[in-house]
């Protein structure tokens, strides 16, 4: 019986040691991405003649600029296509667009990616920083938490309250629920 329970204690170590490093290369990959994109955004980018979000390429991975959440000091880089791999970097545009104010962007609840939505007040201001070089600012209107089943929720047209222009969501804690934050464009 102590054998198992040593086990058990060996195994959360274990897991609590992957997390842990597994964020810090996270926070690491967002730094230094954001960094890059810093730099790009004083470059003249085309304008998409499809109507798309302008991209910048680093590593082979788009980008449609960086998520700055001032009141946590959070700086991040947004990937412009929604990958389950790629949040383990930085967050993705999960759906929408800046130009159509129905833009959704999620990234896992690390420290220093989307941990502070569970808490942080509304009224706060977030920018979008894009990679042609505009300051796109919003409010934070609303925070609710659904059920993971309710995905729908996150879609401005599927929403129950669609009077918002950015969401960001992320799972909570145990991963049990999403935690939703609508943004309203000012």
């Amino acid at each position: 019986m102590r054998f198992l329970g040593l086990i058990c204690i060996g195994s959360g170590g274990f897991l609590a040691w992957h997390n842990i490093a597994e964020a810090e290369a996270a926070t690491q990959s967002s730094q230094e991405i954001g960094e890059i994109l810093n730099r790009l955004t004083s470059r003249q980018v085309p304008v998409s003649e499809d109507g798309a979000m302008p991209i910048e390429t680093v590593d082979s991975v788009t980008y449609i600029g960086n998520l700055i959440i001032p009141s946590e000091q959070i700086q991040l880089p947004v990937a412009g296509d929604y990958s389950f791999e790629q949040m383990y970097k930085t967050p993705t545009r999960y759906s929408g667009s800046y130009y159509t104010d129905d833009l959704v962007i999620c990234a896992h609840n690390y420290r220093s990616h989307f941990d502070p939505l569970r808490t942080i007040s509304l009224g706060q201001e977030i920018f979008l920083k894009t990679v042609d070089g505009q300051t796109i600012r919003y409010i934070i209107s609303n925070r609710e938490v659904i059920e993971p089943t309710e995905v729908e929720k996150v879609f401005k047209d599927q929403g129950v309250d669609g009077d918002w222009d950015l969401t960001l969501f992320t799972c909570t804690p145990t991963g049990l629920a999403r935690v939703l934050v609508r943004c309203v464009r000012i």
